[in-house]
């Protein structure tokens, strides 16, 4: 559906039509009539319905109604089912905890001493998350998901020693995906003296993605189109039967090779290993 920019909202039609597009591969009804603000966005059946939503929506006390913000940061504040503005809601019937199910990854940490007479080692209760946030470089998706869970030495300004022998320490992350779907995170931004710079590295990404033992597909990508975080504009490219680019009023279908060739800001995928 065309969602009308209301000032560089851009970003929110974007994550809109991404969590749409997850909703709608793994066949996921969205409540018409619920109280969370999550399920009003996700289920206006018009462009004037959603336009209406977005003008009163709570999630302008977190981010600022027609300034450019981060679509990876709105869609955190919108699954987080302990945010303030999902108070009204009960608890069995929040859409917002229910999709933050879809998309939980579990980060499992594992510490080494790093001294060959050493064996000690520690497993820190595991983190929860919505999306994996990845540094980028040029290559392939593959070799940043790689990258992410390299081992790493902590160094003594990370003031952690190993508890046997003051040792130093190395860290190995695992990304456990608990739900149904994806969501990847490409840190294209990064600050130097107080401004943003965008990064506009080359990545590759698959249509089918095999992630350790797990399979997904490709579902939606979100793209950045601009110089910084704070000026430019986000598209969002999803599949269904088709893949279509979603640029606020303007929804065409668009071929896979175009689709691959663009930077991607988010990528959502969808497990169909199951």
């Amino acid at each position: 559906m065309p969602l009308a920019n209301h000032g560089n909202t851009c970003f929110l039609n974007a994550s809109v039509q991404c969590l749409r597009a997850v909703c709608h591969r793994l066949c996921v009804s969205v409540p018409a009539d619920s109280a969370c603000p999550l399920s009003q966005l996700l289920a206006a059946a018009t462009a004037e319905d959603f336009a209406k939503v977005v003008k009163t929506h709570p999630l302008w006390a977190y981010l600022t109604f027609q300034d450019q913000e981060d679509p990876q940061e709105a869609i955190r504040i919108l699954l987080d089912e302990e945010n303030a503005m999902h108070r009204q809601c009960r608890k069995e019937c929040c859409f917002a905890a229910k999709l933050k199910r879809l998309f939980e990854v579990s980060f499992l940490t594992v510490l080494n001493c790093t001294k060959d007479t050493c064996t000690w080692q520690s497993h820190p209760p595991p983190e929860s998350g919505t999306d994996v946030s990845m540094t980028i470089k040029p290559g392939k998706l593959q070799e940043l998901l790689k990258d992410f869970e390299a081992p790493e030495d902590l160094n003594a300004g990370d003031d952690y020693r190993c508890q046997r022998c003051r040792g130093m320490v190395q860290k190995m992350l695992h990304v456990h995906p608990l739900g149904q779907a994806l969501l990847l995170h490409l840190k294209r931004f990064e600050y130097k003296q107080r401004r943003g710079h965008k990064l506009n590295d080359c990545v590759s990404f698959p249509r089918m993605l095999q992630f350790g033992s797990a399979r997904f597909e490709f579902t939606a990508m979100v793209e950045h189109i601009g110089k910084s975080i704070n000026s430019g504009h986000y598209v969002a490219y999803v599949q269904s039967s088709k893949i279509w680019c979603c640029n606020d009023t303007s929804v065409v279908e668009v071929p896979w090779h175009e689709v691959e060739n663009h930077q991607a800001y988010l990528l959502a995928y969808v497990r169909v290993d199951r």
